[in-house]
């Protein structure tokens, strides 16, 4: 059941609570965009994405099943990825380093 939908204007944020077990779906209505993900733990905001140790634990470009990783001294799967409508995008074989969307490049 679907309980919020939120538009999110070029160049701006929008901040949402997710409980544990809801789903989130991020979309890219307007065709070809750019977005970041950053997540924070609601119960102590010290515990945050560490896209660094994601890549270590699964590679760059995450894909359906992978998890993203909290930071130290937690630690903790925050997010798992169920579902990628652009998996196949951007693999075209010209990037000979894998380079697409999805990539994690933050290092925090």
């Amino acid at each position: 059941r679907l309980l919020s939908t939120h538009l999110v204007p070029p160049r701006s944020g929008y901040a949402w609570r997710l409980k544990a077990g809801q789903v989130c779906r991020l979309t890219t209505p307007a065709g070809p965009q750019v977005g970041d993900l950053n997540l924070w733990s609601a119960a102590d905001p010290r515990e945050r994405f560490w896209a660094g140790r994601t890549r270590q634990l699964h590679r760059s470009h995450v894909r359906v099943g992978d998890r993203l990783w909290s930071c130290l001294p937690f630690l903790r799967p925050m997010v798992t990825v169920t579902g990628d409508s652009l998996r196949k995008y951007g693999v075209d074989g010209v990037d000979a380093w894998g380079g697409r969307c999805h990539d994690l490049l933050g290092t925090r």
